[in-house]
């Protein structure tokens, strides 16, 4: 029996009394579960409890087993003497306690060893260190048969109840759902046992009587510790063969088996020939395996095979009377048997069979054949006379034979003898999968047992509905799905056709094995490896007992008890295993940016890399542009080529648009800028392309719009306008309209709405000048704002018009022939009130200009 986790079962925490200070008791290390552990207080409790019920005077010195063997035992008188020679009341007790039959070489066993100890009050209990008298009540352990003080074990099974509703021995961890609460004696028959000087303490001193691997109960007085092995005599046994018995003890006994006598087993084997030579031996005796010499059933052939082989019958044999034979048949030759059938004419043409006594008939004999060999006439009919003889040959008709052949056609040869020759006739045979006919002769589909393949590939899906079948003339190609199929036995050849022969290969829940089933659909089962180890957490403090399935996780209640690498105080967080990496340090602290140019503060520990946000700004191998990532670390050029635009200055004065090609330098390509030129006058303007290169920048530069009648009109309205003291507000060719006299509700109305109306007029003039387009749906709006369009709208030679309903009531203006903007806008006659109507400006038509 193996010894438990804490050390030996019996004699852990036994040490001797000048030791006692610094003996520690069972901490919660040596258990599955926190709740088993005891501190100091607990331990004092119980001594005190202990010397509570003890009423004598505990004055016996002992010492600790001298040979290392853990058991206290007392001290000799020798020692007595050197230490408490006062007290003599220990060795009086020596002397009449039935332990002095007991010396230290006799104690070897745990029984006795426990019986000695508490005799002589040497055997402390585990939990409270303390003696075990004679007068305490105990309890013991039916699993390493340690004893303790009863009132110690109710306290120790209370306090380290778990959830799971059981306790563990303090002697071997083994788990008890119960919490004892009576005095027994060891066998547990008696309830209180009485103390007796004359048997061991805390027995009844009745037989024990407890049931052993045997069929014989222990038959010593109450004890502690196991019961010793069986003593007594097993019964009368036979050996293999059966020859000779013998007797053995009970503990020897092999029940499963037998005992061999060594003599030669002599029974008769199987043959009914030989006898067996081996030694005697449990179970059937084996084949024999003397080689013989063997005949066939008809005679002719012979073999070597071992005794026994093949089926014996009695066979008979001769070409006549004088020359027969009897021999014993064992197997067929499979050649033409060739014995005289009745007539002794002709031979029997089968293979090789028992042969009986008496002949076969003869197969022609005239008894036996009437007809032709195709049936359809007698034999009387042909030949206008019966057979005589069986030599006589059977008459052949010139009728079709007609017979039916194997494969369901007739036989189109003339009557024959002997058997009928293959069909010959051309049918039309299906391929396998059923989607190609061939012409072959009737004989070679039926007797052969290849199936016709075409070159069809089947592309249908197989069980697992992800592989096509890929299968050359597929038997199932053509056929539907075994749902809509009612036949058993033909879902299940679809299913044979189809069944996905590939490997899974997914990995399963567990994540560290993958599905070795045949591809399927739905989900994996679950994995069914095991282990066979104690699963126990990171901590320490949670464990499960094998056998544990592969992927299960265990669930530790208590903390994490890692500390992190950075030396931060860690995120309070459960216990975890390895797999899973503890919660990301949030500690506040400096780090310096990934570009190296600051150091950013307020920053978790857990990141690593901090950007400080500004732009990197260092001049890139090109020499002629800076980097414009934010904070980065590596290198500025990603692909080890500037993808900037260029932006040197050309001949023409633009920036160089193409991608930077530094250090060479720009292209002489024709520039691709916008730029505006603009008339002598600079009234006129327009927007172009620059297209300039190094040869015709000059030309580029020098290049003007002609002036028209548009330019010289304008001059002389600004000339005029000046004259006149007006706002110069002058607009272009013939889109110039009158200035107009606004009413007073319109001047009145773009004062209260200035910004709204200044955005109506803006909105107005762009549709004239810009817009391609001769219809301009408004916004929906109030009925004062649509008022005011359509009162300026007049001045526009726009017509306005108010469509839908309320609340989406909205102004369409369309354009006239003669729309144009007026030549003072609301807004300017808004700021020159009281100019307006007094002065007046002639508008210029197409081709004249008037003022």
């Amino acid at each position: 029996m193996s010894a438990p986790r804490g050390g030996s079962r019996f004699n852990r925490g036994r040490k001797k009394r000048s030791n006692r200070g610094g003996h520690q008791p069972i901490s919660s290390d040596n258990q599955k579960d926190v709740g088993h552990s005891r501190n100091v207080s607990d331990i004092n409790e119980l001594r005190q409890d202990n010397y509570r019920h003890d009423n004598t005077n505990n004055k016996s010195k002992y010492v600790s087993d001298p040979k290392g063997k853990g058991l206290a035992v007392p001290r000799d008188s020798s020692t007595l003497s050197n230490h408490d020679s006062g007290n003599s009341r220990t060795s009086i007790r020596s002397k009449k306690s039935s332990a002095s039959k007991f010396s230290l070489d006799e104690i070897k066993d745990v029984s006795t060893s426990i019986t000695y100890g508490l005799t002589t009050s040497t055997y402390e209990c585990m939990i409270c260190c303390e003696v075990i008298r004679p007068s305490h009540k105990t309890w013991s352990c039916g699993v390493c048969w340690a004893v303790f003080h009863l009132q110690c074990t109710q306290k120790w099974a209370q306090k380290s109840f778990d959830n799971a509703g059981s306790w563990r021995c303090p002697g071997c961890q083994n788990k008890s759902e119960s919490i004892p609460e009576m005095y027994k004696c060891f066998c547990g028959k008696v309830e209180n046992p009485q103390f007796t000087r004359y048997l061991t303490p805390h027995s009844c001193g009745n037989v024990c009587r407890k049931s052993r691997d045997c069929s014989h109960d222990c038959t010593r007085p109450c004890h502690p510790g196991p019961c010793p092995p069986c003593s007594a005599m097993g019964p009368i046994q036979h050996c293999f063969c059966g020859r000779q018995t013998y007797q053995l003890r009970c503990i020897e006994v092999d029940h499963s088996g037998g005992k061999s006598c060594e003599s030669v087993c002599g029974n008769l084997l199987g043959c009914d020939k030989h006898y067996c030579k081996k030694k005697c031996h449990p179970g059937d005796c084996t084949r024999c395996e003397v080689i013989e010499i063997q005949n066939c059933y008809c005679g002719q052939t012979e073999r070597e095979a071992t005794c026994g082989e093949g089926m014996a019958i009695r066979c008979y044999g001769g070409e006549s009377r004088k020359s027969f034979q009897v021999w014993t048949g064992f197997f067929s030759c499979k050649e033409r048997c060739n014995r005289l059938l009745e007539c002794g004419h002709h031979s029997c043409t089968k293979p090789c069979h028992p042969v009986m006594d008496e002949p076969e008939p003869c197969e022609l004999s005239p008894s036996r054949v009437h007809n032709c060999p195709c049936g359809a006439n007698t034999i009387e009919s042909l030949l206008g006379h019966k057979r005589t003889s069986c030599i006589e040959e059977v008459p052949l008709c010139n009728n079709i034979c007609s017979k039916t052949l194997p494969c369901g056609h007739k036989c189109q040869d003339t009557c024959h003898h002997g058997n009928c020759k293959p069909c010959t006739t051309v049918v039309q045979a299906k391929c396998r999968c059923g989607s190609k006919t061939f012409e072959r002769v009737c004989s070679e589909v039926s007797d052969s047992h290849e199936e016709l393949i075409c070159d069809r590939i089947c592309r249908g899906l197989r069980t697992c509905g992800k592989h096509q079948c890929s299968v050359r003339c597929c038997p199932s190609a053509n056929k539907k799905s075994s749902k809509s199929r009612s036949s058993t036995s033909q879902e299940v050849e679809y299913d044979v056709n189809h069944q996905c022969v590939l490997v899974c290969g997914k990995s399963l829940q567990c994540g560290k094995h993958t599905c070795q089933q045949l591809c399927h659909k739905g989900h994996c089962k679950p994995c069914y490896e095991a282990s066979f180890e104690e699963l126990i957490c990171h901590c320490g403090r949670t464990s499960r007992d094998p056998p544990i399935r592969c992927g299960t996780k265990i669930q530790c209640p208590y903390s994490c008890v890692r500390v992190p690498l950075c030396g931060h105080p860690s995120v309070s967080h459960g216990c975890h295993g390895d797999e899973e990496s503890c919660p990301p340090c949030a500690f506040l602290v400096s780090k310096k940016c990934i570009c190296g140019k600051s150091v950013v503060n307020n920053i978790s520990c857990h990141k690593s890399n901090v950007s400080c946000g500004q732009v990197c700004g260092l001049l890139l191998p090109c020499g002629g542009h800076h980097c414009k990532r934010v904070c980065h670390s590596g290198d500025c050029l990603i692909e080890r080529q500037c993808n900037q635009t260029c932006g040197k200055p050309k001949a023409c004065g633009h920036p160089c648009s193409t991608t930077c090609h530094a250090p060479a330098s720009c292209p002489d390509i024709a520039c691709q800028s916008k730029m505006v030129i603009s008339c002598k006058c600079g009234y006129l303007s327009k927007e172009v392309i620059c297209n300039a290169t190094k040869e015709t920048v000059e030309e580029v530069k020098c290049r003007k719009l002609e002036c028209n009648n548009v330019c010289a009109m304008a001059e002389r309205n600004r000339k005029l306008a000046s004259a006149l003291e007006l706002s110069e507000r002058i607009v272009d060719g013939p889109f110039a309209k009158s200035a107009p006299e606004y009413e007073e509700e319109l001047l009145k109305y773009f004062g209260t709405n200035k910004e709204w109306a200044k955005n109506i007029e803006s909105t107005l003039g762009d549709f004239i000048l810009k817009s391609d387009k001769s219809t301009l749906n408004l916004t929906p709006m109030k009925a004062s704002h649509r008022g005011f369009i359509h009162g300026l709208s007049a001045h526009y030679s726009l017509k306005s018009e108010s469509v839908d309903v309320e609340p989406f009531r909205s102004v369409i203006i369309k354009k006239k022939a003669d729309s144009a903007i007026p030549l003072v806008l609301l807004s300017q006659a808004f700021a020159n009130h009281g100019k307006i109507n007094t002065h007046s400006l002639a508008t210029p038509t197409k081709g004249v200009n008037r003022f």
